[in-house]
Protein backbone atom coordinates (compact mmCIF):
# COMPACT_ATOMS: atom_id res chain seq x y z
CA UNK A 1 0.00 0.00 0.00
CA UNK A 2 3.05 2.29 0.46
CA UNK A 3 4.72 1.59 -2.13
CA UNK A 4 1.14 2.16 -4.05
CA UNK A 5 1.11 5.98 -2.61
CA UNK A 6 4.90 6.47 -3.27
CA UNK A 7 4.03 6.00 -6.92
CA UNK A 8 1.04 8.32 -6.87
CA UNK A 9 3.59 10.88 -5.16
CA UNK A 10 5.93 10.29 -7.38
CA UNK A 11 3.93 10.56 -10.38
CA UNK A 12 2.47 13.52 -9.69
CA UNK A 13 6.16 15.25 -8.90
CA UNK A 14 7.22 13.99 -11.77
CA UNK A 15 4.29 15.59 -13.64
CA UNK A 16 4.63 19.33 -11.61
CA UNK A 17 8.14 19.28 -12.86
CA UNK A 18 7.21 18.99 -16.55
CA UNK A 19 4.69 21.80 -16.26
CA UNK A 20 7.05 23.91 -14.35
CA UNK A 21 9.83 23.26 -16.94
CA UNK A 22 6.87 23.86 -19.62
CA UNK A 23 5.67 27.52 -18.28
CA UNK A 24 10.01 28.14 -17.61
CA UNK A 25 10.52 27.02 -21.25
CA UNK A 26 7.86 28.81 -22.78
CA UNK A 27 9.33 31.26 -24.96
CA UNK A 28 12.56 29.24 -25.74
CA UNK A 29 12.98 27.61 -28.65
CA UNK A 30 16.78 25.61 -27.50
CA UNK A 31 16.53 22.36 -26.03
CA UNK A 32 14.44 19.50 -25.83
CA UNK A 33 10.39 18.62 -24.58
CA UNK A 34 8.92 15.53 -23.89
CA UNK A 35 5.46 14.25 -25.23
CA UNK A 36 4.24 14.53 -21.69
CA UNK A 37 5.22 18.38 -21.61
CA UNK A 38 3.68 18.91 -25.46
CA UNK A 39 0.78 17.32 -24.29
CA UNK A 40 0.12 19.45 -21.36
CA UNK A 41 0.68 22.51 -22.86
CA UNK A 42 -1.72 21.83 -26.13
CA UNK A 43 -4.00 21.07 -23.01
CA UNK A 44 -3.68 24.36 -21.08
CA UNK A 45 -3.65 26.46 -24.84
CA UNK A 46 -7.28 24.57 -25.73
CA UNK A 47 -8.90 25.07 -21.94
CA UNK A 48 -7.42 29.33 -22.21
CA UNK A 49 -9.15 29.12 -25.91
CA UNK A 50 -12.43 27.77 -24.24
CA UNK A 51 -12.12 30.04 -21.57
CA UNK A 52 -12.18 33.13 -23.94
CA UNK A 53 -15.13 32.08 -25.89
CA UNK A 54 -17.64 34.04 -23.83
CA UNK A 55 -16.04 36.99 -23.51
CA UNK A 56 -15.56 37.03 -27.31
CA UNK A 57 -19.47 36.23 -27.41
CA UNK A 58 -20.02 38.83 -25.58
CA UNK A 59 -17.63 41.37 -26.81
CA UNK A 60 -19.19 39.83 -30.84
CA UNK A 61 -22.63 41.69 -29.34
CA UNK A 62 -21.52 45.00 -29.20
CA UNK A 63 -19.31 44.90 -32.43
CA UNK A 64 -19.19 42.85 -35.69
CA UNK A 65 -15.12 42.37 -36.21
CA UNK A 66 -14.20 39.19 -34.15
CA UNK A 67 -10.75 41.29 -33.05
CA UNK A 68 -10.26 38.81 -29.25
CA UNK A 69 -10.61 35.80 -31.43
CA UNK A 70 -8.02 37.47 -33.91
CA UNK A 71 -5.65 38.47 -31.04
CA UNK A 72 -6.28 35.17 -28.91
CA UNK A 73 -5.13 33.35 -32.18
CA UNK A 74 -2.27 35.08 -32.63
CA UNK A 75 -0.88 35.43 -29.31
CA UNK A 76 -1.43 31.73 -28.77
CA UNK A 77 0.06 30.82 -31.82
CA UNK A 78 3.19 32.24 -31.21
CA UNK A 79 3.78 30.72 -27.52
CA UNK A 80 2.97 27.25 -29.17
CA UNK A 81 5.48 27.25 -31.96
CA UNK A 82 8.34 27.20 -29.20
CA UNK A 83 7.55 24.25 -27.67
CA UNK A 84 6.94 22.55 -31.29
CA UNK A 85 10.32 23.51 -32.18
CA UNK A 86 11.62 21.57 -28.92
CA UNK A 87 9.72 18.49 -29.53
CA UNK A 88 10.91 18.51 -32.77
CA UNK A 89 14.14 18.71 -31.53
CA UNK A 90 13.79 15.64 -28.96
CA UNK A 91 12.86 13.65 -31.97
CA UNK A 92 15.83 14.20 -33.51
CA UNK A 93 14.51 16.78 -36.11
CA UNK A 94 15.22 20.21 -36.89
CA UNK A 95 13.11 23.50 -35.92
CA UNK A 96 13.09 24.00 -39.65
CA UNK A 97 10.68 21.15 -40.09
CA UNK A 98 8.01 23.79 -39.51
CA UNK A 99 8.78 26.01 -42.44
CA UNK A 100 9.78 23.26 -45.15
CA UNK A 101 7.17 20.63 -44.23
CA UNK A 102 4.47 22.44 -42.86
CA UNK A 103 4.13 25.52 -44.10
CA UNK A 104 5.67 25.76 -47.22
CA UNK A 105 3.03 22.83 -48.79
CA UNK A 106 0.45 25.17 -47.71
CA UNK A 107 1.82 27.78 -49.48
CA UNK A 108 2.51 25.91 -52.81
CA UNK A 109 -1.13 24.51 -52.81
CA UNK A 110 -2.34 28.04 -52.31
CA UNK A 111 0.02 28.79 -55.30
CA UNK A 112 -1.19 25.91 -57.42
CA UNK A 113 -4.60 27.51 -57.54
CA UNK A 114 -3.75 31.27 -58.25
CA UNK A 115 -0.29 30.80 -60.21
CA UNK A 116 0.05 29.23 -63.83
CA UNK A 117 0.61 25.37 -63.92
CA UNK A 118 4.08 26.14 -65.43
CA UNK A 119 5.28 28.20 -62.42
CA UNK A 120 3.47 25.88 -59.84
CA UNK A 121 5.11 23.05 -61.34
CA UNK A 122 8.72 24.23 -60.72
CA UNK A 123 7.83 25.75 -57.01
CA UNK A 124 6.76 22.25 -56.35
CA UNK A 125 10.14 20.61 -58.11
CA UNK A 126 12.11 23.16 -55.59
CA UNK A 127 10.31 21.96 -52.92
CA UNK A 128 11.04 18.34 -53.53
CA UNK A 129 14.31 18.73 -54.28
CA UNK A 130 15.25 20.97 -51.30
CA UNK A 131 13.25 18.63 -49.12
CA UNK A 132 15.96 15.36 -50.63
CA UNK A 133 18.63 17.51 -50.50
CA UNK A 134 18.57 18.72 -46.80
CA UNK A 135 17.51 15.17 -46.08
CA UNK A 136 20.29 13.74 -47.44
CA UNK A 137 22.95 16.41 -45.69
CA UNK A 138 21.93 15.23 -41.91
CA UNK A 139 21.68 11.96 -42.89
CA UNK A 140 25.56 12.34 -44.07
CA UNK A 141 25.94 13.81 -41.03
CA UNK A 142 24.28 11.44 -39.11
CA UNK A 143 22.07 13.81 -37.60
CA UNK A 144 18.98 12.75 -39.16
CA UNK A 145 17.58 9.23 -38.26
CA UNK A 146 14.91 8.90 -40.84
CA UNK A 147 15.39 5.94 -43.47
CA UNK A 148 15.32 6.25 -46.77
CA UNK A 149 12.21 4.44 -47.15
CA UNK A 150 10.32 6.32 -44.22
CA UNK A 151 11.75 9.59 -46.35
CA UNK A 152 10.40 8.39 -49.81
CA UNK A 153 6.97 7.61 -48.29
CA UNK A 154 6.59 11.16 -46.63
CA UNK A 155 7.77 12.46 -50.34
CA UNK A 156 4.76 10.56 -51.36
CA UNK A 157 2.77 12.12 -49.23
CA UNK A 158 3.59 15.28 -50.45
CA UNK A 159 3.78 14.42 -53.96
CA UNK A 160 0.20 12.83 -53.75
CA UNK A 161 -1.36 16.33 -51.92
CA UNK A 162 0.34 18.52 -54.86
CA UNK A 163 -1.23 15.78 -57.46
CA UNK A 164 -4.56 16.64 -55.23
CA UNK A 165 -4.37 19.98 -55.63
CA UNK A 166 -3.40 20.00 -59.47
CA UNK A 167 -6.92 17.83 -60.61
CA UNK A 168 -9.14 19.96 -57.92
CA UNK A 169 -7.46 23.04 -59.88
CA UNK A 170 -8.46 21.05 -63.35
CA UNK A 171 -12.34 20.40 -62.34
CA UNK A 172 -12.70 23.24 -60.63
CA UNK A 173 -13.56 22.17 -56.97
CA UNK A 174 -14.03 25.20 -54.92
CA UNK A 175 -10.49 26.79 -53.72
CA UNK A 176 -11.65 26.90 -49.72
CA UNK A 177 -12.72 23.42 -49.57
CA UNK A 178 -9.33 22.20 -51.75
CA UNK A 179 -6.77 24.29 -49.09
CA UNK A 180 -8.87 23.03 -46.07
CA UNK A 181 -8.44 19.70 -47.41
CA UNK A 182 -4.63 19.90 -47.72
CA UNK A 183 -4.35 21.74 -44.19
CA UNK A 184 -5.55 18.85 -42.87
CA UNK A 185 -3.70 16.55 -44.42
CA UNK A 186 -0.47 18.44 -43.36
CA UNK A 187 -1.96 18.70 -39.44
CA UNK A 188 -2.26 14.72 -39.14
CA UNK A 189 1.24 14.82 -40.70
CA UNK A 190 2.44 16.64 -37.93
CA UNK A 191 0.59 15.22 -35.10
CA UNK A 192 2.42 12.29 -36.34
CA UNK A 193 5.61 13.84 -35.84
CA UNK A 194 4.42 15.28 -32.97
CA UNK A 195 3.34 12.14 -31.34
CA UNK A 196 6.19 10.24 -31.48
CA UNK A 197 8.24 9.01 -28.21
CA UNK A 198 11.51 11.16 -27.46
CA UNK A 199 15.20 10.16 -28.94
CA UNK A 200 16.61 7.99 -26.02
CA UNK A 201 19.31 9.08 -26.24
CA UNK A 202 21.15 12.56 -25.75
CA UNK A 203 21.11 14.48 -29.54
CA UNK A 204 22.62 17.83 -30.79
CA UNK A 205 19.48 19.64 -29.13
CA UNK A 206 20.03 18.39 -25.43
CA UNK A 207 19.78 15.54 -23.21
CA UNK A 208 17.15 12.83 -22.63
CA UNK A 209 14.28 15.06 -21.12
CA UNK A 210 12.22 12.43 -19.39
CA UNK A 211 15.74 11.62 -17.28
CA UNK A 212 16.36 15.35 -16.79
CA UNK A 213 12.83 15.50 -15.45
CA UNK A 214 13.28 12.92 -13.05
CA UNK A 215 16.44 14.22 -12.24
CA UNK A 216 14.82 18.00 -11.11
CA UNK A 217 12.19 15.97 -9.28
CA UNK A 218 15.08 13.81 -7.09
Amino acid sequence: MNREKEDVVHAIGFQSSVLKNCFKKIITIEGRASRLEFWLFLCIILTISLLFLPIEYLISLCEKEHTVRFICIRVLSILFLPICIRRLHDIGKTGWTIALDWITPVFITSSIYFLSNSIAIILVSIFILTKIFVWAIRRFHSIENVRWPFFMIDLMIHLSLFAFVFWAKTVAINVQETILWAVIVIIIRALTLLVRDSDPQENEYGKYPKYYNTNNYN
